[in-house]
């Protein structure tokens, strides 16, 4: 019982985990924009607007047929030979026909523009999500930028700080002069502000990105560094 209850405190804390750590990859950034930007939604509907004026610019060569029918009903009609009440009743219909011999080849022109316009709506719509998906690659290419800037600028800081205390060994130990010591630590106030100034870049970036994939900021999430493979440059 102990056993299975800790196995699904385990599930729970690792489920939770998950949740709270939202990574994309570039690929998912991509078909989230495409199926939720609100241009494309309204491109695919001009899409589909164009395809239903092609079709109808078809229809219109086919013959055309009209149809009705009437039905009529009197009540205590009078058989003036027998004298008896019946009921009387009509029942009428009609139907009617039409084609287009010629039209000053109205329709067929009619039809070659629906079907011109159906193209130029599709390439509006390849031509907007492929801007999208350049747009989000590029931003998604300057955060792994600006994450590497940072992680140098803070590894810098690292290092300058360990020159930095072994300077101070030295200033005490009588073998540097304190001067020595004041450039370093002047250096590294410099170093940490370009950490300052590389962490400001990164959360600029993923704000642009939220914003071009107009996500909610309960979704907000960090995204995935692609593993690239290391050429081999020997010979």
């Amino acid at each position: 019982m102990r056993k299975t209850a800790l196995l699904l405190a385990a599930l729970l804390i690792t489920g939770f985990s998950q949740a709270q750590e939202k990574i994309w990859s570039l690929e998912k950034c991509i078909d989230y924009a495409l199926s939720n930007n609100i241009q494309v939604k309204k491109q695919m509907i001009t899409v589909k607007s164009s395809e239903v004026d092609l079709q109808q610019s078809k229809m219109n060569l086919l013959p055309g047929v009209n149809g009705s029918t009437g039905y009529s009903k009197n009540f205590k009609t009078v058989n003036q030979f027998t004298n008896q009440f019946y009921d009387g009743a009509q029942v009428s219909g009609s139907l009617s026909g039409s084609i287009t011999i010629f039209n000053g080849f109205q329709l067929m022109n009619a039809i070659k523009q629906s079907a011109i316009n159906l193209k130029a709506s599709k390439y509006d719509q390849d031509k907007l999500m492929d801007d999208i998906s350049l747009n989000i690659a590029t931003q998604y290419l300057a955060i792994l930028f600006y994450k590497e800037q940072l992680v140098n600028a803070e590894n810098q800081v690292d290092i300058t700080k360990q020159q930095g205390n072994r300077m101070r060994q030295m200033v005490e130990a009588g073998t540097k002069a304190e001067g020595d010591l004041l450039n370093i630590l002047a250096q590294v106030a410099a170093e940490e502000l370009l950490v300052v100034t590389a962490q400001s870049n990164l959360d600029l970036g993923y704000l642009s990105l939220y914003q071009l994939l107009n996500v909610p900021e309960t979704d907000r999430f960090k995204i995935d560094a692609p593993n690239l493979p290391v050429l081999n440059q020997s010979a």
